[in-house]
């Protein structure tokens, strides 16, 4: 099971920490959780202003770092460009801004799309591209793997125009790929991107989250409840969400006529929806489909976006986070075309362990299941390895025939009297026993079973038999 991360330490206790203060107690605490925790050991590097040492804190001052004067344009919104164009780089957002770098604009339509960023680039991890703002002086991460949407009027600061169009192209297909053909050498020389994720625990996941929810604040489809964002997709990019939708939408409905006829009463087919979701979906370049519910499991249901050339590196790691965090226990990818050739990884594969039950063999994790059509897929997993559905056998017209008690009791004395008669006993207790005879007394506990007319009456019988 992942390790629960532990809660984050005050701002005022890492400034403690910083400035040495702290007792010997915090400061183990903040020394143990800085170890794991990415994003405190940035925000202490904020705090001690890149490592500064305060030596004697009975002297320490104030030193206000040097704000060069084109960064105070920026704050200050004085570098607005007459056009917005793609291949800029914006801070969005009014209360809490977010920079993005955009891809492409809409003027027509008044919104851009484009991919989330930050300045912390400790934060980046394979799927974000580093790269140089010169007004800064100073790296910016761009996250190829948190798109978004945002209108025009939500982008409140101009940073820098960086034409990287070609770059982010090439890190989203290098992360396209097979784990096994996707080596730093696939990307054009010069170019940096962070290191890979190193497992469920990893702080940078949550950073990438905290961003990928920012940028979705800023898409105005979340703003409102009934679905209507207020402005319509451009031709191209209507014509792919359509067709994202029509694939979704039909994959769902297979799944529901398929269920609904051979699982009645214990399923339920709903859309797959939420932030967690969303983000995971993004980063492995899915569409969330369905969720396949019954009272002993939950099943989450992707498809591959049809503009991949190649399948995803299907990354164990996240998914077993994914599975974590919304309660299921099976994640199901299949592909956009018919007959939906699926995969199916369960929680207990997705991390490695020992196979029973000889637990001798140290396995990688896998899928449950072999690639096969999603209906088949789905229904062996609920089948073999949820709830098993025993078919009750079709009705007959003929009556069942009355068992032949009397044949029945005959034998079963018999074989009683036989068995009394072998039991070890006190003496007393053996010699009566002993005494029972296999034919007589069989006879009649027989009779007396077969003929008795009341309890009472068949108990008296049986006192008869078995007194002196």
């Amino acid at each position: 099971m992942m390790e629960r991360r532990p809660e984050h330490p005050l701002d005022i206790d890492l400034l403690s920490y910083a400035l040495r203060e702290a007792d010997a107690e915090l400061t183990t605490q903040v020394d143990t959780h800085l170890e794991e925790c990415l994003l405190c050991r940035i925000q202490l590097k904020r705090i001690r202003r890149d490592d500064l040492d305060h030596g004697d804190t009975s002297d320490l001052g104030l030193e206000f770092p040097e704000i060069s004067a084109v960064v105070v344009d920026i704050v200050a919104g004085n570098n607005r460009p007459d056009t917005i164009e793609g291949g800029q780089v914006w801070f969005a957002g009014s209360c809490r801004r977010t920079a993005i770098w955009l891809s492409h604009v809409d003027m027509d339509h008044d919104f851009a799309v484009g991919y989330g960023a930050t300045l912390d680039t400790a934060a980046a991890d394979h799927t974000a591209l580093i790269v140089r703002s010169e007004p800064l002086d100073r790296d910016i991460a761009i996250f190829t793997s948190v798109p978004g949407t945002v209108p025009l009027d939500q982008l409140t600061l101009y940073v820098d125009t960086i034409n990287i169009s070609a770059s982010v192209n090439a890190v989203i297909t290098a992360n396209d790929l097979p784990s096994a053909t996707r080596p730093t050498v696939s990307l054009p020389d010069g170019l940096r991107i962070g290191s890979p994720i190193e497992g469920p625990t990893d702080a940078r996941l949550e950073f990438r989250q905290l961003l990928a929810d920012d940028i979705a604040a800023l898409d105005p489809e979340t703003d409102d409840d009934d679905g209507d964002s207020g402005f319509d997709l451009p031709p191209a990019a209507a014509s792919e969400f359509d067709a994202f939708d029509e694939i979704v939408s039909h994959i769902r409905f297979e799944l529901e006529a398929d269920l609904s006829t051979r699982r009645p009463g214990l399923c339920k087919v709903l859309p797959l929806e939420g932030p967690v979701v969303g983000s995971f979906a993004r980063t492995m370049r899915l569409l969330p489909t369905a969720s396949v519910q019954e009272v002993t499991c939950k099943m989450l249901v992707f498809t591959v976006e049809p503009a991949v050339k190649h399948r995803p590196r299907f990354d164990m790691e996240a998914a077993y986070d994914l599975l974590l965090s919304t309660g299921a226990d099976s994640v199901a990818i299949t592909g956009s075309d018919e007959p939906y050739q699926a995969k199916v990884f369960v929680a207990p594969l997705l991390r490695p362990g020992f196979d029973l039950p000889r637990a001798d063999h140290r396995a990688d994790p896998r899928a449950a299941y072999t690639s096969r059509p999603l209906l088949k897929a789905v229904f062996d997993y609920l089948e073999g390895d949820a709830f098993p559905i025993e078919h009750e056998a079709p009705p007959s017209d003929e009556q069942p025939a009355s068992p032949d008690l009397v044949s029945f009791f005959a034998i079963r004395s018999r074989d009683a009297i036989t068995k009394l008669k072998t039991i070890r006993a006190q003496k007393g207790k053996n010699v009566a026993l002993k005494a029972l005879s296999v034919d007589a007394d069989g006879m009649a506990l027989h009779q007396a079973l077969a003929t008795y007319g009341s309890l009472d009456d068949l108990l008296d019988r049986l006192e008869d038999i078995t007194g002196p």
